[in-house]
């Protein structure tokens, strides 16, 4: 099977290549036997060749083809699933995937339907530091960070918090450095949605735990509480407060504000000037 699939996606036929991904990934999903894993594994090198032909394909028309765009995300999504598979990646193509991805979300025409896989990528990768350096960390922040200015709904939001969690754990010194990414889940934690609302407090939980006695953390965090917005110019944390006050007195978001305030307290913990930022 594995010698008709890579024939398959070796060929120029499109309907070919769609079939033989969504053959590989079913085989993949549904099999425990390790000897084709393994086999699959010295292969490597042609599937990452087929997959970063594909991810860009295009159309007759020069349109992005979705189809099989997705299916070729789809069959990396599957071997990122299992380790023994995902360590064998090389670095290279990593590089090639968080680039194409940064890239991605950063333009304003990726569909939504191939934005979401992609940010499903990097919500699993697990990518070693010669992948993950402070430049490309800071590059996938900020795109993400930009994202909702052509990219908006409930699946946006919760795959990007998703990211945000898996790099605060993989890339721990990366994150204290580009802090974008804090700025949105504060905000993301007043979420009128209800899941979007706790996934940001899990994340804020978590970042406060594994980031928060660091002073240049809690500096940040500071400095987004002390900021001035909109023309009436009233501080953040003002409006963070009579934001909580609303959601004290609703009966579907009031179990959220205690949490919520544990994580602003968590991060200001170490502040020696924690009290003057709600003056």
């Amino acid at each position: 099977m594995l010698e008709s699939t890579i024939q398959q996606l070796a060929g120029a036929d499109g309907l070919s290549k769609l079939n033989a991904y969504r053959t590989l990934v079913e085989a993949l999903r549904a099999s425990n036997s390790l000897p084709d894993r393994i086999a699959l594994q010295d292969r490597m090198s042609l599937f990452t060749q087929f997959i970063q032909r594909d991810i860009t394909a295009k159309t007759a028309t020069g349109s992005p083809d979705t189809q099989l765009i997705i299916a070729a995300l789809t069959l990396l999504n599957t071997f990122l699933h299992f380790p023994g598979i995902a360590s064998t990646l090389p670095n290279d193509f990593g590089i090639f995937i968080v680039d194409h991805c940064i890239r991605s979300f950063e333009d304003g025409q990726t569909s939504k339907e191939i934005a979401r896989h992609l940010m499903q990528l990097m919500r699993s990768q697990n990518f070693s530091p010669k992948v993950m350096t402070s430049d490309r960390v800071g590059r996938l922040v900020t795109s993400l960070n930009k994202i909702e200015q052509h990219l908006q709904g409930k699946s946006i939001l919760m795959y990007r918090i998703c990211i945000y969690q898996r790099l605060v754990k993989q890339c721990r010194q990366l994150m204290i450095t580009h802090s974008d990414w804090m700025l949105d889940m504060f905000t993301d934690m007043l979420s009128t949605m209800k899941e979007i609302r706790s996934a940001a407090i899990g994340l804020g939980l978590e970042a406060a735990f594994i980031l928060g006695r660091e002073k240049t953390v809690t500096k940040r965090v500071t400095d987004i509480l002390k900021f001035t917005r909109g023309e009436e110019k009233k501080k953040y944390i003002d409006f963070y407060a009579e934001r909580l006050t609303e959601m004290a007195n609703d009966d579907t978001e009031k179990l959220a504000v205690p949490r919520i305030w544990s994580v602003v307290i968590l991060f200001l913990a170490d502040s020696d000037k924690k009290w003057e930022t709600f003056k």
